[in-house]
């Protein structure tokens, strides 16, 4: 039986992201959820440089070939088989106050990759 009745609601404002560098005054502003957030500039270094080094294909993690069925299947078997990795895969970080959950990522490398 479908209805009128609202379900959810909220404003658009709050669907918009926006990141925005003050080259005056070397800020980083986000805007995420209808608030607007400061980033400290060490981090958002970090995260730029990371991108950076990620595009340019300079990373130098390499992965085992996926034979499995799915993602969490083979996350688990690499790192079951190969103590060089970590299955972080479903281990979600709370941030926020508790309300929002990141994965930070499937496998992480005991050189930090």
């Amino acid at each position: 039986m479908s209805s009128d009745e609202l379900k959810h609601q909220w404003k658009a404002f709050n669907c918009l992201y926006c990141e925005i560098q003050d080259d005056a005054k070397k800020k980083t502003y986000l805007l995420s959820n209808g608030k607007w957030y400061e980033v400290e500039n060490d981090f958002a270094k970090q995260v730029n440089d990371g991108y950076q080094e990620l595009k340019s294909n300079t990373a130098s993690a390499s992965l085992p070939s996926y034979k499995c069925k799915n993602e969490n299947e083979y996350n688990e078997e690499i790192a079951k088989n190969n103590n060089d990795f970590c299955c972080m895969d479903k281990n979600l970080i709370v941030h926020g106050g508790g309300y929002s959950k990141i994965e930070f990522c499937d496998l992480y490398t005991k050189d930090k990759k």
